[in-house]
């Protein structure tokens, strides 16, 4: 089979093969809206891909597309043309060199990566038993961290933490946290009103909180710790902790698959009479608030079992 005898598509992108003079051209659309963002090119050599290039239009970098757009490539290279071996030329200092080791590079020199058709599969078989996936549910992924009495419950909107954590609020023995109420002006809960007076005594500003959140998470082990509590924290937002050292207790992050998530959504709006089935339907924000919280926490489950193997 030729390069360029096949689209490629990603729940983003569509990967398009435009034409082949001395490199291999792919163009990268948006799914969605058919708007061009970037391209990959490299050479061929028999079962060698070389120099393999991903530019990304600035305004859509940092957004995961480079990672997502190689990976699909990388599995078109060496599971449908069985390429054995890819590389690419970069100084060690540009931040590509991060999400290339995260799909599965290794430095071989100063500027040089390559990737192989085993270490690629071994990597992806592993993450495909890790991931949240689009249409089957998964137990949950646990880990024991330390032996505090932490529990900290993860997942994408609609996931069922709310449903899980509603046994502990009722259990006198256990703290429940949940993160989102902290930015809820009109919430009656008395574990969040006191730590928003704790955050308020030490001046602990929060209002960013996806940038702040080791602040509040080290915060609220602070002033929890000598309770003699469970203390649970249901969040959103634990794929946005840099520090993975100040987790205390046990990570249990809810695998709930994509559709799932987004079909709970739905049926939660209807029966609140927000507004109705057919109108959240159409509605676009919800999905595309999942479909970036499904990224993410794919990203952090890798990033926690990768710390806990090599910790």
């Amino acid at each position: 089979m030729n390069d360029l005898d096949q689209i490629l598509e990603t729940k983003r992108l569509i990967i398009i093969p435009c034409k082949k003079d001395h490199f291999v051209f792919w163009k990268i659309e948006i799914k969605n809206t058919s708007e061009e963002i970037g391209q990959i090119k490299y050479s061929e050599e028999d079962k060698m891909i070389q120099n393999i290039q991903c530019i990304i239009s600035s305004d859509y970098q940092k957004k995961g597309y480079a990672y997502e757009a190689i990976s699909e490539l990388l599995k078109y290279l060496f599971l449908t043309i069985n390429k054995e071996k890819v590389s690419t030329n970069i100084p060690k200092d540009i931040n590509s060199c991060l999400w290339l080791e995260k799909i599965g590079f290794k430095r071989q020199n100063e500027k040089e990566y390559t990737c192989t058709k085993k270490d690629f599969l071994k990597d992806l078989f592993h993450k495909q038993g890790l991931w949240i996936m689009e249409d089957i549910d998964k137990d949950p992924y646990i880990k024991q961290i330390t032996d505090e009495p932490v529990v900290n419950i993860a997942g994408i909107v609609g996931s069922g933490k709310s449903f899980l954590c509603k046994n502990y609020r009722e259990d006198d023995n256990c703290i429940v946290i949940d993160t989102d109420e902290l930015y809820n002006s009109n919430t009656k809960d008395k574990n969040i009103l006191e730590i928003r007076e704790y955050l308020k005594k030490e001046n602990i500003n929060i209002s960013d909180r996806l940038s702040s959140f080791d602040t509040l998470y080290k915060a609220m082990i602070d002033y929890y710790q000598n309770k003699g509590k469970m203390m649970i924290i249901d969040s959103n937002d634990f794929q946005y902790l840099k520090d993975l050292s100040l987790l205390k207790g046990n990570i249990m992050i809810l695998r709930t698959c994509f559709n799932t998530c987004y079909n709970n959504c739905l049926k939660k709006q209807e029966e609140n009479n927000i507004i109705s089935f057919e109108e959240m339907a159409t509605n676009q924000n919800e999905m595309k608030t999942i479909q970036n919280d499904y990224y993410h926490l794919n990203t952090w489950i890798e990033k926690i079992d990768k710390w806990k193997k090599e910790g």
